[in-house]
């Protein structure tokens, strides 16, 4: 079995892909999982590659869960006080 070069056009496609990702991201922790995950990729350190993709995807969660258990509490006290007003 040969070993996959650097001139494999899957290999090119998602180096492409991940040069391409947009560097604007919601804040700087997921920046940073994002880039460490890409400089692992890199380096064919596949293993750490994953971990932080996983890291990636638990802090957005995380804070879209998290900023959603805030919007929804401001609404319920509103929705309180309109009910305690009327």
């Amino acid at each position: 079995m040969t070993q996959p070069t650097l001139g494999n056009p899957s290999i090119v496609a998602v180096s492409k892909l991940l040069s391409d990702l947009p560097a604007k991201a919601p804040n700087d922790a997921e920046r940073d999982f994002r880039n460490e995950a890409i400089s692992c990729y890199k380096v064919k350190a596949y293993r750490s590659a994953i971990v932080m993709a996983w890291n990636l995807t638990c802090d957005h969660l995380t804070s879209w869960l998290l900023a959603d258990a805030h919007e929804a509490t401001s609404e319920c006290d509103e929705f309180c006080c309109a009910i305690n007003h009327a």
